[in-house]
Formats: C-alpha cells, sequence, structure tokens
C-alpha cells in the first residue's frame, strides 16, 4: 500500500540516474574524509530509493577509519562497492583481521592511505604491498620508525620493480614526519 501511494509522490518520476547522482551530492557534501554515511538514511525513504542507492557500487567506495570497526559492516560495504575504485584510508587503531578485508581489493583501489603504523602491522605492510594494483593513483605510507625501513624496502621492491601503471603520487613519512615526498610523473 505504502509503495503504490509513493508512486504517486511527484519526486517518484525521476530517473533513477537523477536519484542516485542526488545521492552522490549528498554523500559529497559529508566533511571530508568523514565519510560517516549519514547519506545513507536516504536509503530508508522506500523501497526504490534503497535499491538505487545498493545499485551504485560508486557510493559505497570511501573507508575511512576510524569511522567503523565493525567487520560485518565492512564487508558489506566492499560487497555493495563491488569492483568500483575505492578510496581506503586506515590507521593503526585498527586490528589485523579488520585490516585483512581489504586485502583482497587493493586490486581495485584508486587512493590507499595507511596512517599510524607500527610494528604490529608490518605483516599487514608487507601483504598489501605485494598484491597487484593497476588501479593505484595515490599511495600514503604514515609509518612509526620501527617498520619505516622495512616499507620503504617493501615499496622499494614491490612497487618500483613493477610499479602500478597510474601511480601518480607516492608519499612516506615516518611518524615524527621526516619523509619522502615523491611525485611520479609519465
Amino acid at each position: 500500500m505504502l509503495a503504490q501511494r509513493n508512486m504517486l509522490v511527484p519526486i517518484s518520476i525521476l530517473p533513477a540516474e537523477i536519484l542516485a547522482r542526488i545521492f552522490h551530492f549528498s554523500a559529497s557534501s559529508e566533511q571530508p574524509y568523514s565519510r560517516s554515511l549519514g547519506w545513507v538514511h536516504v536509503t530508508h525513504v522506500c523501497r526504490r530509493w534503497r535499491q538505487i542507492a545498493l545499485d551504485d557500487p560508486t557510493l559505497w567506495t570511501h573507508f575511512f577509519f576510524p569511522y567503523s570497526r565493525n567487520e560485518d559492516r565492512i564487508a558489506e560495504r566492499l560487497s555493495r562497492a563491488r569492483n568500483a575504485p575505492l578510496v581506503i584510508k586506515l590507521n593503526g587503531s585498527m586490528v589485523k583481521d579488520t585490516f585483512s578485508l581489504f586485502i583482497p581489493h587493493i586490486s581495485h583501489t584508486r587512493e590507499l592511505y595507511l596512517c599510524d603504523l607500527s610494528f604490529l602491522h608490518s605483516e599487514v605492510v608487507q601483504e598489501i604491498g605485494i598484491q597487484k594494483a593497476p588501479a593505484l593513483e595515490h599511495l600514503e605510507l604514515r609509518v612509526s620508525e620501527s617498520i619505516y625501513s622495512c616499507s620503504m624496502e617493501l615499496v622499494g621492491h614491490s612497487f618500483c620493480k613493477a610499479p602500478p601503471p597510474k601511480l601518480q603520487i607516492f608519499i612516506s613519512l615516518k611518524s615524527s614526519f621526516l619523509g619522502h615526498l615523491f611525485l611520479v610523473a609519465d
């Protein structure tokens, strides 16, 4: 009954592409790097809006933490993003299992930020570093001194031998904020 009533509302005649674009504007109007998913409330308006949001993988591509540590929620968002280019910002307060959820998705990650990582995360950095990353355009490592040389060695061997074809920006900083900045140009 509600579905029939919703079809009489003038906004219901908008094409799905227009509604998806409005959802994108709503998502982009949130604080940069928060991506709190406050825009998700639009998916609760009606079935059609929910389906439009679920069918658009680009709405689910930004992962900024400590936004959520709920592994089920993260896995669901990764599933909804499908193979759309991801933007991932992870920090050292996350547990290894949460980091591991992202490893299979490195191949379609456009921007990767690994921040405040310590020796406890060196294994994860190595796992991420050996993945193929053909879509990676921006890589930023902010690590403690204990794994800085390890991460630089890893980046030097993995990415310099076969650099990601689209990599434009590589930033590596020690947690003391002394480090290197590399801009890769074609």
